[in-house]
């Protein structure tokens, strides 16, 4: 992004990018020594919502304020086996998928999944080149049976979020790559919800020279995934973006009301 943005004012790159995909290719012979639940386990047809749902989809964002995300803090602290104290992002992470179960009326004995994208750079060993240019994420996966998610307290989704995020090490992401070479599966779509993180990005500082951005969101949205970005620079305060189906919408909208007012 900050050459695309360097490349807009005209100057030359201070950074050269590193294209060498080979870094992340598979291993000889592939070694898949952890099971990988983010990925569909039979050949179905991938659907983003049930087919009774198809139709009219609703684009909703939702703000957390620094006052809210300190009580849900306080919440997920309820559980003491968790090594640190949770993120932000995996406190958002949490109640979203909450909520998003209740608003699908999952089946309570269904399982639902949360997807979360980690960022698999810093993990490597030696960590990927600052200036790779390509994907370098891998994807955590905690899931749970629906009637559970819904029906205990916060802490318990928090604490699921926070494990399997924690256990995306240079071993999983490595065994993620050689499972994906060996079984050439998709990301599982049925009763999962997907989350990424573009807080850290540096959408608000990058120049293209046109003065300074007013707003940062996403232009589009995939089904099933959520983004979470700063409301600005400087500014503590995270928004999510999403799409639903617009009834299922309706209900997410209501118990996000509850949480945020």
């Amino acid at each position: 992004m900050n050459s695309w943005a360097e490349v807009a004012r005209g100057m030359p790159l201070s950074v050269l990018p590193h294209l060498d995909r080979s870094i992340l290719s598979p291993r000889l012979p592939p070694i898949v020594n952890i099971t990988h639940d983010e990925y569909i386990k039979q050949e179905k047809k991938r659907l983003a919502f049930p087919p009774s749902l198809n139709g009219k989809v609703m684009h909703k964002s939702f703000c957390f304020y620094k006052n809210t995300l300190c009580r849900l803090r306080l919440l997920a602290m309820e559980v003491k086996d968790i090594s640190t104290t949770p993120t932000n992002f995996e406190l958002i992470s949490a109640l979203l998928w909450i909520n998003w179960t209740k608003a699908f009326k999952i089946k309570p004995e269904a399982t639902t999944r949360i997807l979360t994208a980690v960022d698999g750079r810093p993990k490597s060993k030696p960590p990927l080149p600052n200036c790779y240019f390509g994907n370098g994420i891998a994807w955590s996966c905690a899931h749970s049976k629906a009637g559970e998610l819904a029906q205990k307290p916060f802490s318990f989704a928090v604490k699921f979020v926070h494990d399997a995020t924690k256990a995306v090490t240079e071993d999983y992401i490595k065994s993620a790559i050689d499972h994906y070479e060996v079984a050439r599966q998709q990301l599982e779509f049925q009763d999962t919800f997907w989350i990424s993180k573009w807080s850290r990005l540096p959408f608000n500082e990058i120049k293209f020279g046109w003065g300074d951005p007013q707003e940062v969101a996403p232009a589009s949205l995939v089904d099933n995934l959520v983004v979470c970005v700063s409301q600005g620079k400087d500014i503590e305060n995270i928004v999510v973006s999403l799409s639903l189906p617009s009834v299922v919408m309706e209900r997410f909208e209501g118990f996000m009301k509850e949480e945020l007012e």
